[in-house]
């Protein structure tokens, strides 16, 4: 629903842009004909012509709209000095020759169900775990070469690793992203957010050899952020920014690709607003 009423206050400032344009340089008696000719003053005429103009306007423009996001707006390039973005929409499994960030909490967890600590079987990560189940995670972690950064007394002293850090396994970046509170939600604050771009920037920057990087929008999931709420759209921007100012980049020819899914109410169209 709110993606329902953004789409269309954004479509109604348009329509309103423009026809505030044609009113301005059409003379009135070019609506005294039209939508309605019935015996009333020509002030009144003028004025109905001119509100069923801007109602069919909207209705144009928001067709129009909804075509171009539904099936033709695809992606969008940033090209920088010596690095590339692409924002996509797609499945990030479904991206080939690339290496593809997977988001897990900063222990690692690797149980899948429906409590508050566990992995959900419907997020990039459950769907991850759910594509090897015969991989005991929990063992890769463990003979990784990542060292933990402290333990987290609410779960039995698991193992906790910085936000950011990176183990490779096959075609796959295993980020530990979220920190847990002790219901085990994943909880961020802003700055918090930031610190783990900065140094995924740099992990991705020692194992992407070479190959192109896809990555969700991180924290687009069930990650709460304290004190504020953050929608994917400024997300992204977030992701776009640290990205740009981070001295660790992938080198062309291999790009940084952005995964976005067309139900997370982004627009690529409005990259960069946020910032």
């Amino acid at each position: 629903m709110h993606r329902i009423i953004n789409f269309l206050k954004s479509t109604f400032t348009i329509s309103f842009g423009f026809a505030t344009f044609i009113f301005t340089f059409a003379p009135d008696s070019f609506f005294t004909h039209g939508f309605i000719s019935v015996d009333y003053s020509t002030e009144t005429i003028v004025a109905c012509n001119k509100l069923l103009f801007l109602v069919v306007l909207a209705i144009i423009i928001s067709i129009v709209r909804y075509v171009y996001i539904r099936w033709i707006e695809k992606d969008h390039t940033i090209n920088g000095n010596g690095y590339k973005i692409v924002v996509e929409y797609g499945d990030i499994f479904k991206k080939d020759s690339c290496k593809k960030v997977i988001s897990f909490d900063e222990c690692f967890t690797t149980r899948v169900g429906s409590a508050p600590s566990d992995i959900k079987p419907n997020s990039i990560c459950g769907q991850f775990l759910s594509k090897f189940p015969d991989v005991d995670f929990d063992s890769v972690v463990e003979n990784s070469d990542l060292k933990p950064s402290r333990k987290h007394s609410a779960f039995n002293n698991s193992k906790c690793y910085n936000s950011g850090s990176i183990i490779p396994f096959n075609d796959y970046l295993l980020l530990a992203f979220a920190k847990l509170d002790k219901d085990g939600l994943g909880r961020m604050t802003r700055d918090e957010y930031l610190q783990c771009l900065e140094l995924m920037w740099k992990e991705i920057s020692k194992h992407y050899n070479g190959t192109s990087v896809a990555l969700p929008i991180l924290g687009s999931g069930i990650t709460r952020f304290k004190d504020e709420t953050l929608t994917h759209q400024q997300l992204l921007d977030m992701i776009l920014a640290s990205y740009k100012l981070s001295a660790d980049k992938i080198k062309l020819p291999a790009e940084l690709r952005i995964v976005c899914r067309k139900d997370d109410g982004l627009s690529l169209t409005k990259i960069g607003e946020y910032l």
